[in-house]
């Protein structure tokens, strides 16, 4: 695995206040391909928003979804964005041990066993 970008190259915000249609995120690039995405999109409260990180299986336990998380929670905390949650697969405990380190919670959802919640509040 090649040592990803510095932080300066981490994000590519599209620069605008995030709204109900509106989505922001950062990539993280290797030669040749995208090797993460985090982003959030606002709910229509205009003060939750629903989060989404992926990372490619050869980049992941290197810390890069952890910085990608804090630079999303930032970003949305300075846009006003009061909370954030996203869906966590019941089965990926590193995720979750993730959530639980950064102060966020986890919670059943009852549309799909197979799903937690996780919850940022600011």
């Amino acid at each position: 695995m090649s040592s990803w970008p510095s932080p300066q190259k981490t994000l590519q915000w599209n620069g605008k206040r995030p709204t109900s249609c509106g989505v922001n995120g950062s990539r993280v690039s290797a030669p040749g391909r995208i090797v993460a995405d985090a982003r959030y999109v606002l709910d229509d409260s205009g003060v939750t928003a629903e989060f989404a990180i992926a990372v490619a299986d050869d980049w992941q336990h290197a810390g890069l979804g952890r910085e990608l998380l804090l630079r999303l929670a930032d970003h949305a905390r300075a846009h006003g964005v009061l909370r954030l949650h996203g869906d966590v697969l019941w089965d990926n405990l590193p995720m979750q041990r993730m959530v639980a380190a950064l102060g966020g919670t986890l919670a059943g959802v009852s549309r799909n066993a197979g799903m937690l919640e996780a919850r940022f509040d600011f």
